[in-house]
This record gives C-alpha cells, sequence and structure tokens, in this order.
C-alpha cells in the first residue's frame, strides 16, 4: 500500500514538473512573440517619422531657398527703381551710393537671417532624429522578454524525498507493530 502511494505521488510530481516545463516554454514563445510584435512596431513607427522628418526638412529647405531667390529679386528691383528714380531726378553721387548700399546691406542681413534659420532647423532635425532612434530604442527594450519561472525541481526532488522517507517511515513503524516486511512493504 505505502508503494503504491509513493508511485503515486511521485507521478503527480513528475506531472506537475513537465506540465510546470510546458508552461514555461509557452510563456517564453508567447513573450517572443510579444517581443517581435512591439520591435516590428516600433520600426514601423520609427521609418515613418524619419520620413515625415526628412519631408519637412526638405520643404523648410526649399522655402528658405525661394524665400531667397524672392529676396534676391526684389533687392535688384530696388536698387533699379532707386537708381532710375535718383538719374531721373538728377541726383548722384554719395546719398544715390548710401542708398544702394543700405538697399545691400538690408539684402544682406536678410539672407544671413534666412541661412542662420535653416541651419537652425537642420540641427533641430538632426536632434530629432536622434530622438527617434532613442524613442525606438526604448520601446524595443520595453518589449524584451523577461525571464519565466520554470520548473522548481528542488522542490520537486524534496518533494519525492519526502514521500521516499514517509514511506520508510510508515514501513519501520508497521514492522515494529509485529508485521513481517512484505505485510509492511506491500500492506
Amino acid at each position: 500500500m505505502c508503494t503504491a502511494e509513493a508511485f503515486s505521488n511521485a507521478g503527480q510530481i513528475g506531472a506537475t514538473v513537465y506540465q510546470q516545463s510546458v508552461n514555461q516554454r509557452a510563456q517564453e514563445r508567447y513573450q517572443e512573440q510579444v517581443y517581435l510584435a512591439n520591435k516590428r512596431n516600433a520600426d514601423d513607427a520609427a521609418i515613418v517619422n524619419y520620413g515625415l522628418l526628412a519631408e519637412r526638412t526638405q520643404q523648410e529647405s526649399e522655402q528658405a531657398a525661394d524665400a531667397l531667390s524672392q529676396s534676391a529679386r526684389a533687392a535688384i528691383e530696388a536698387r533699379g527703381t532707386a537708381s532710375a528714380a535718383a538719374g531721373e531726378a538728377g541726383v548722384e553721387g554719395r546719398s544715390v551710393q548710401t542708398i544702394l548700399n543700405d538697399f545691400a546691406v538690408r539684402e544682406s542681413e536678410f539672407r544671413f537671417a534666412i541661412q542662420t534659420n535653416l541651419e537652425n532647423r537642420r540641427q533641430q532635425s538632426i536632434f530629432e532624429g536622434e530622438a527617434i532612434r532613442s524613442g525606438q530604442a526604448n520601446q524595443i527594450l520595453s518589449a524584451l522578454p523577461r525571464p519565466v519561472a520554470g520548473p522548481n525541481y528542488l522542490s520537486a526532488a524534496f518533494a519525492l524525498f519526502g514521500t521516499a522517507a514517509g514511506g520508510y517511515a510508515q514501513n519501520v513503524q508497521r514492522i515494529r507493530s509485529g508485521a513481517g516486511p512484505n505485510e509492511a512493504f506491500f500492506g
């Protein structure tokens, strides 16, 4: 009787360890699938964000080039108009040259401001690109699979030892109470 109970307990312990092992593998597969899906999402989002950033940077560059072109045209027209007006009025010399120089200085200041703003926007785009990369990496790292608890072999070993020790103790007690070794072992 004791042997059947010991084998039953050992079978239950073995089944528990096996089920824990199956659960561990299933949990690991699930976490890997979640991780891969999260990584794909992070990669896809980064690609979209990089594309949007590149498009915006391109548009800003085109707008700056257009503003510089319009400014240069306007400055040429203003200098031409000022020269023509001065010529028609019969004004020559330093005062006309001062006005034309003033137009050149204003155009140069405007060109410098546009170029400075464009360079600042490019630097900002670089920082935004780094932020996109950092966000992508953080999203991927946050989804890394966590360790999954596996079967507790030590606990199973103690349980088997406990079952064996309990069976042995019962047999010893039966033998002491007058049962023969065969009766004590087979019940």
